[in-house]
């Protein structure tokens, strides 16, 4: 996928030569489905995972939060690869 690009720290878009950068957008698609929570799309209401529902949360729930970020990137023609490692950390590879 093509798309203007943004910044992967503040999310602002890139600017290179008085033009709007285009190029791969995967990244921005991954991160825009893991961080809207679920509803905030009027025409898309079951996308979404809201991760920050998530934070501080117990460990006993980061599987919950697996299988959904599984489930939406799945449903948005991904091939996702998540998982927690021995930080508990989360690792998502697309």
């Amino acid at each position: 996928m093509n798309d203007y690009l943004c910044d992967k720290e503040t999310g602002d878009l890139v600017i290179s030569d008085g033009d709007f950068l285009r190029g791969p957008s995967e990244f921005k698609h991954v991160d825009k489905i893991i961080k809207t929570p679920m509803g905030s799309l009027r025409r898309s209401p079951l996308t979404g995972v809201g991760a920050i529902d998530y934070l501080n949360a117990p460990t006993y729930k980061l599987p919950g939060l697996v299988r959904n970020i599984n489930l939406q990137l799945e449903a948005n023609s991904f091939d996702p690869n998540v998982f927690i490692n021995a930080d508990n950390q989360l690792e998502i590879d697309v």
